[in-house]
């Protein structure tokens, strides 16, 4: 049980020279409370959260000013998992910090998915009430052989 069992492979990503106004509306309109920003290999270098987004968005409607972009905004110390991490690994990300959404990057450090606290609950149910027991037993003995 891996990152990449639990990810999505479909993301948005944003870019550092995005609009800030833009990148809002693209979230809004899809129900997206943030999302990873790439450069143009796909590395991960930022993240922009609702909340990077209020900052700017109301400075702007309070000061009467354009929007920042979103390389002006966003969050660059960003954490990440391998997908090859274990699924016990990215729980573990999950409770020691408030991040929604963590990115999935390959061993080169690129972007190939992104996992939500929704995407884990959601896989971690389906382990529990469609694997049987010993299959559990199996992934525990190879997880704490690997420890």
């Amino acid at each position: 049980m891996l990152a990449r069992d639990a990810m999505q492979t479909t993301v948005l990503c944003l870019h550092t020279q995005d609009e800030l106004l833009e990148a809002v509306q693209t979230l809004v309109r899809r129900g997206y409370s943030g999302a990873p920003v790439v450069d143009s290999d796909m590395h991960v270098v930022g993240i922009l959260s609702e909340r990077d987004c209020l900052v700017s968005m109301s400075s702007a409607v309070f000061y009467a000013s354009r929007p920042d972009t979103v390389g002006e905004r966003m969050s660059s110390d960003v954490t990440v998992v391998h997908g090859d991490d274990d699924i016990f690994r990215v729980t573990s990300e999950f409770v020691s910090h408030p991040y929604r959404r963590l990115p999935v990057v390959d061993e080169q450090g690129r972007l190939i998915g992104l996992i939500t606290r929704h995407d884990l609950l959601r896989f971690l149910d389906r382990v529990l009430h469609h694997t049987d027991a010993p299959q559990r037993r199996s992934f525990w003995e190879s997880l704490r052989r690997r420890l």
